[in-house]
């Protein structure tokens, strides 16, 4: 006859600290605008953040001489409850501009909520240029 051995216990530790504990959490600007740049990337339609043509060539430049960070596309103002929103986009050709921006303020205001509890005051956005997939550029080739 075999006799099964009692079933060994891990041992639980009680924690004594309250279950809220008084302290500040200050989430930096650059920590919430990376969420925004981020949720954007999700959305369908949206090919970039920022810059485009000359503007973004510049600002690279002045970037990789002076060691500062240019804007990548997202500036925002965050308060104790609430963020506000200006990006830059280029939008991918063939997409209803209108769409993808309404898509792109319920994506970015659902990750802040999600990951800071700051509710979007506003998110305004700039398109600044179209995206043409290799598939949709017209062919200039003369014959």
């Amino acid at each position: 006859m075999v006799s099964e051995a009692p079933a060994i216990q891990p041992s639980v530790s009680r924690s004594t600290v309250p279950a809220t504990v008084a302290g500040t959490t200050t989430i930096q600007d650059g920590v919430v605008a990376s969420i925004a740049g981020l949720a954007a990337r999700e959305v369908e339609g949206v090919h970039s953040l920022g810059q485009s043509g000359l503007r973004a060539t510049l600002s690279g430049i002045t970037e990789r001489v002076t060691g500062e960070s240019s804007d990548r596309g997202v500036n925002v103002v965050v308060g104790t409850k609430e963020v506000a929103y200006d990006l830059t986009v280029t939008i991918v050709y063939g997409y209803c501009i209108p769409d993808v921006c309404d898509n792109l303020r319920r994506r970015i205001a659902e990750r802040t909520m999600e990951m800071t509890r700051l509710s979007t005051k506003e998110i305004n956005v700039e398109v600044v240029d179209l995206h043409f997939p290799s598939s949709t550029q017209p062919d200039t080739r003369v014959e």
